[in-house]
């Protein structure tokens, strides 16, 4: 199976970071964030929180912005960062005392923020996680006025490819396609595949 990986937009402020993940987000459900109900996280959340809902995705993609709103030190992101893409499943202790195992996650993770959160983290017990995340750079948009255009369309047409894609082409199309794409542009160092035991 592939790997799960995240995916970051990075670059300053007024760059069209959010627009870019919301349109993402649009093809999935109602890109918006909590009060108002929608798929877009926020970040300010703990990092078992966001292990959580993840798990809950099974192999849906996970849209969250902001990255800055985290109260995350540098290992923490490591932490998160590695936890996600190993399945995002967390054993845990039942009342009881019984081992439960949380559900697990293989998707990819749509990320923005002002700065990388592979900074700080490239070097040690951590030299793994630049592998796991795949950086973007902006701008994400040409111009304020490109930018408003989305918005409007995000805010009125929203959740139909997502599903209608998955109704429509079969595991194995998107194989082909996934293969297709790693052969024209590469994949992370290491490989994509997750050996099975």
């Amino acid at each position: 199976r592939t790997q799960s990986c995240l995916w970051e937009a990075v670059l300053g402020p007024r760059k069209g970071k959010t627009t870019a993940i919301r349109l993402a987000a649009a093809m999935w459900g109602r890109p918006f964030v909590a009060p108002e109900p929608g798929i877009l996280m926020s970040w300010d959340a703990s990092s078992k929180g966001m292990g959580r809902v993840s798990g809950y995705l099974g192999t849906l993609p996970l849209f969250a912005d902001e990255t800055g709103t985290a109260d995350f030190t540098a290992a923490e992101w490591a932490r998160f960062t590695y936890g996600q893409t190993q399945g995002a499943s967390r054993l845990t202790s039942s009342v009881d005392g019984e081992p439960r195992r949380t559900p697990g996650w293989q998707g990819f993770g749509f990320l923005s923020g002002n700065g990388s959160i592979t900074e700080g983290v490239r070097s040690g017990k951590f030299s793994g996680i630049p592998a796991r995340v795949i950086t973007l750079t902006g701008p994400f948009t040409t111009s304020a006025g490109e930018c408003k255009t989305l918005e409007a369309a995000i805010a009125s047409d929203y959740g139909y490819l997502g599903p209608t894609v998955l109704s429509a082409v079969t595991v194995d199309e998107c194989r082909q396609w996934q293969q297709e794409a790693l052969t024209k542009i590469g994949g992370p160092d290491g490989g994509t595949q997750i050996g099975r035991a």
